[in-house]
């Protein structure tokens, strides 16, 4: 059992042994000489002097158990830890798994320290924690796959500290340093990562036979690789930059995969693009004067004018049908010039702007949640699947700027939101997929095959996207791909060791200091050093004893 020592420079203190020694073999010392007669004293040999002249000794009891309490005293100094005999105290790893983890081995050496870590100082239990965007507990390395577009080791670090109660130690394997000190302790922090040079796809976005795809490069040197996408493209970015592509797809183009050549990491190398097969949404119009509407849907693209099987019936007095839209143009309102209050959590204002607007509408209270006032005038409503707004054209200027467009463009999104299927045809590693279905639960099909039954609520089905590659849910299919810019940059990821587990943590975690012990054992040395030392010789009867040295003779004991 080898001790853990917390102070090892105290080790120095050993040089005092050679330096004992050295005082022993060059003390000036005399010898006695125990004789029957002092008649034979002179026939003693006087003994050569002390000094520098060396003599081989027999050196006594005292010498070693100075040398002894020499040896315990120093290792008592370096504070000396050994395993008790009960491995209580967790150890709990925190594993970093975001993408960048999957460059240059980094999860392999890590899961190597770790290993010999835990086998070294034989704690128990070792538990696991996988951070991602949400840390959780893992039976073992094999579900540590280093898939996740983001790592909050924050939290993760927490969760440990929760879970396993304030005597846990923790190890943090990543593969960059930590953003502020770690405060000697119970954490330890160590990175494998390495500033390898990288190019990997930041953004891929496809709209039509269109697709953009951007390309970063965040190391301090030019790089250049082959781009694949209907055919090869030679492409060089400069450093800390990004070079954006723009391509036209052939026509009825299904899905499109877009690589790039090997490098550091696979992961930022692929996209796969599916086409966006959204039918228009059927709109019939019921409305007097129904220009001032068509105008603004047409120009969405999004629509076809239906009057027979409408998706959404648009109207200027209530509808019964299951998704409607009441313009409210009542005249003799008042002219509203803000300030507009809009709620930015519903879908139906993304992108809009008012400020600068004029907005005319009657007053009076409406039904439903507002969602766009003036003041405390609502002059947008929602109620469930049916709209209201409040507008008067001829004391507005609003139909005449981009937010009218934009405000209809929101609108026929949050119909089509609701409609069967996916409603984005490509998303982003990490985010939720949104999936509407007719039945009520439907069959799950991960990248890797992994299936799964899930619920539909409302009708619709939220799926946690945590591989990149094909989904499948019933029979409709969406696009995950791993797009996230921070992880493709490995120019701040580096190798090192922060933080200590210190005397305090290791003994609550299983070791204990046994300084205490071998003090005591060096001061019960002294104490008996002190007493064979200190006694006088029993003179011997009828026995003379001669001390020979360089300044005279003496004897004693009884005469003959």
């Amino acid at each position: 059992m080898v001790p853990f020592l917390t102070s090892p420079f105290a080790l120095f203190a050993l040089l005092a042994v050679p330096a004992l020694v050295a005082i022993y073999l060059f003390q000036r010392r005399y010898r006695v000489r125990d004789v029957s007669s002092l008649v034979l004293w002179d026939a003693i040999r006087q003994p050569s002097i002390g000094g520098r002249t060396r003599e081989r000794l027999q050196l006594p009891l005292t010498f070693w158990l100075e040398v002894l309490a020499v040896l315990l005293l120093a290792f008592a100094a370096a504070q000396p830890l050994l395993p008790k005999w009960s491995h209580s105290r967790p150890l709990v790893i925190v594993c970093d798994d975001s993408l960048s983890m999957q460059a240059g081995s980094a999860r392999e050496k890590a899961i190597a320290s770790a290993k010999s870590e835990s086998a070294k100082r034989q704690f128990s239990p070792v538990r696991i924690i996988v951070a991602g965007a949400t840390p959780r507990f893992e039976r073992d390395f094999a579900q540590w796959t280093c898939t996740s577009p983001s790592s909050d080791l924050d939290a993760a670090i927490a969760l440990a500290a929760s879970a396993a109660g304030r005597n846990a130690l923790v190890l943090v394997l990543t593969d960059h340093a930590p953003e502020r000190a770690i405060d000697p302790g119970r954490i330890r922090w160590r990175a494998f990562g390495a500033p390898l040079p990288n190019l990997g796809f930041a953004s891929a976005t496809r709209a039509g036979d269109r697709i953009l795809l951007e390309i970063a490069n965040d190391s301090s040197s030019a790089q250049s690789t082959t781009l694949h996408v209907v055919r090869d493209t030679r492409i060089e970015v400069p450093p800390h930059a990004r070079q954006r592509v723009q391509l036209t797809l052939p026509a009825n183009s299904g899905a499109i995969q877009a690589t790039l050549g090997d490098d550091a990491a696979p992961f930022d190398n692929r996209v796969t693009l599916l086409p966006d097969h959204r039918p228009p949404i059927r709109v019939t119009l019921r409305m007097s004067d129904p220009k001032i509407v068509e105008s603004a849907l047409r120009a969405t693209s999004r629509v076809t004018i239906d009057a027979v099987h409408p998706q959404l019936t648009i109207g200027d007095s209530a509808s019964t049908d299951e998704w409607s839209v009441e313009l409210q143009q009542g005249r003799g309102g008042a002219a509203f010039v803000g300030p507009y209050v809009i709620d930015r959590t519903s879908a139906l204002t993304t992108g809009l702007a008012l400020d600068g607007l004029v907005w005319g509408a009657t007053r009076g209270a409406m039904q439903g949640q507002p969602v766009i006032l003036a003041g405390d005038q609502p002059l947008v409503t929602i109620d469930q699947h049916h709209l209201r707004i409040r507008f008067d054209p001829s004391i507005s200027n609003l139909h005449h700027a981009p937010a009218w467009p934009a405000l209809w463009w929101n609108i026929i999104e949050w119909r089509a939101a609701q409609l069967p299927g996916p409603r984005s045809a490509n998303v982003i590693l990490g985010a939720n997929a949104f999936v509407n279905l007719e039945s009520s639960d439907a069959e799950v099909i991960a990248p890797d095959g992994e299936r799964r039954k899930l619920d539909a609520r409302d009708g619709t089905v939220v799926i946690a996207t945590t591989q990149p590659g094909i989904w499948r849910v019933g029979n409709y299919s969406f696009a995950c791909n791993a797009l996230a810019a921070g992880e493709t940059d490995f120019s701040h990821n580096t190798s090192g060791d922060w933080g200590k587990w210190n005397d305090e943590a290791l003994v609550s975690a299983g070791f204990e200091n046994v300084a205490w012990i071998l003090l005591l054992i060096a001061l019960a040395i002294l104490v008996f050093h002190q007493r064979i030392s200190g006694a006088a010789p029993a003179p011997g009867a009828g026995i003379s004893r001669v001390i020979g040295g360089r300044s005279g003779r003496r004897s004693t004991g009884a005469a003959s």
